[in-house]
């Protein structure tokens, strides 16, 4: 087993781990605790929680930035590009200034809780957009490998963006005494994110030590 094999394999191992723990904790809390500890939510800020899901999109960048570095990566001012971005997304979750901006539109534009802290995914949308396509651009010039365990974890982090997208409907039932889908949708969402960015971060790195890709696509690292 090669050693990009060894970091994906744990990649995955660390994302199962991570997220059935935490996952766990908020559940626990939610049904067995009532409630009552701030800091066994998955939604709650300045956690164990945001803390996890930061070093996950921060170890993502630095994998990116260490990828921008290396002679052989193709487009390498694309890949700083991508690294910067994602040392930013780290950074936003950690100060929350997306959230605060959609607090702040919100407020400004009299819009409904339900809908007003969430319409930061409008106002953050050209650099989320730019991320996005970053992000799919390096899983598809990755080596095999890599690359799939990339797409996988694009695919738990679209998962992510969807479930949040319900949390219009779920805060509205909130708002109507039934709490249970907004907590459940929480939990799922954040395992979603958390899950993303370690196997997105494992798959990057991986590809540190994997063949490198060749002007056609192709590379030995089946």
């Amino acid at each position: 087993m090669t050693a990009s094999d060894r970091l994906l394999r744990a990649g995955v191992v660390l994302a199962i781990a991570g997220t059935a723990v935490q996952t766990a904790l908020h559940l626990v809390n939610l049904f067995a605790l009532d409630d009552r500890y701030y800091h066994l939510d998955v939604s709650a800020e300045r956690t164990a929680f945001t803390w996890a899901s930061t070093v996950a999109t921060f170890a993502a960048a630095c994998a990116a930035l260490l990828l921008a570095a290396h002679p052989e990566t193709p487009r390498r001012g694309l890949m700083l590009l991508f690294g910067a971005l994602l040392a930013w997304l780290s950074l936003d979750d950690f100060v929350e200034v997306h959230e605060r901006l959609g607090d702040w539109v919100g407020d400004t534009l009299g819009l409904p809780e339900a809908i007003g802290p969430r319409i930061w995914v409008l106002a953050y949308l050209p650099v989320l957009a730019v991320t996005s396509l970053l992000l799919l651009w390096s899983a598809l010039n990755a080596p095999p490998r890599p690359r799939r365990y990339q797409l996988a974890g694009i695919g738990l982090l679209v998962g992510a963006v969807a479930t949040e997208a319900l949390g219009a409907l779920t805060k509205l039932l909130e708002e109507h005494g039934v709490e249970t889908p907004h907590r459940l949708r929480a939990a799922l969402e954040e395992g979603l994110e958390l899950s993303g960015w370690i196997v997105v971060a494992a798959a990057l790195t991986a590809a540190l030590y994997s063949e490198p890709v060749s002007d056609t696509g192709r590379s030995r690292d089946r």
